[in-house]
């Protein structure tokens, strides 16, 4: 396997910085690097990506397999150490963004074992970080599904903020799903699902200048999959 480049650059006065390469060097060349998301928290550049981990010497131990990673990026292009933020199951898709209250938070599912149902299933998972390392535990929003796609976070004036993804526990019918953070009680609300109709997926949302809440996604629709833009009041 060839291990993938995670570049980013720096856009400055119209120009663009050299490129800088995210993923580790001194690495095994099977270890995938894939999914990079990034993010900025008072005025630090935070990247994330998913590592097809297997453990290299001078890293920690304590993560397996495709693993959420995270690292700063500073103004001088210098690179912070890296550190899992997931450990030990089949971990993708992460999603990062900050809130009105401080705090970085990534997204991302999670695919393991299901002992009860004697299967392979994906939960969706959220964690706060700073600079250096994770904060928190790891809160499951989702559990148990089949498939879930495109975590993503809006937050908005009055402290007000949430979480979208798409999700299907029979692995055919998608709904897409939103979970409000509490930041007063640095809490996940219960989920609830927003939109059922037309197997919707690959959401983003966004709060207005006013506090309402915009939802974008593909829908199946008689025409095919069309992008659907809605405003939730």
């Amino acid at each position: 396997m060839k291990t993938y480049r995670r570049s980013i650059w720096k856009f400055s006065n119209g120009t663009f910085s050299k490129e800088i390469r995210i993923s580790p060097s001194d690495v095994p060349a099977y270890e995938d690097h894939t999914e990079p998301s990034v993010s900025i928290l008072n005025q630090q550049v935070y990247v994330s990506w998913s590592w097809d981990f297997h453990k290299p010497k001078g890293y920690t131990q304590d993560a397996r397999e495709p693993t959420i990673f995270a690292r700063t990026i500073n103004n001088d292009l210098s690179l912070g150490k890296p550190f899992n933020v997931s450990s030990h199951k089949i971990d993708s898709a992460p999603a990062l963004s900050k809130a009105h209250d401080n705090k970085l938070w990534c997204a991302w599912d999670s695919l393991g074992y299901n002992q009860k149902g004697r299967a392979n299933r994906k939960n969706l998972y959220v964690r706060s970080l700073n600079a250096a390392n994770t904060i928190d535990k790891e809160t499951a929003i989702a559990e148990n599904l089949v498939n879930v796609c495109s975590p993503f976070f809006a937050f908005g004036r009055n402290h007000k903020g949430l979480l979208t993804w798409s999700q299907t526990k029979n692995g055919k019918d998608f709904s897409l799903w939103k979970a409000d953070y509490d930041s007063e009680n640095n809490c996940w609300k219960e989920a609830a699902m927003v939109i059922s109709e037309g197997n919707p997926r690959f959401g983003s949302c966004v709060y207005d200048t006013q506090g309402q809440l915009w939802l974008a996604y593909s829908a199946q629709t008689d025409k095919g999959r069309e992008i659907i833009v809605k405003r939730l009041d």
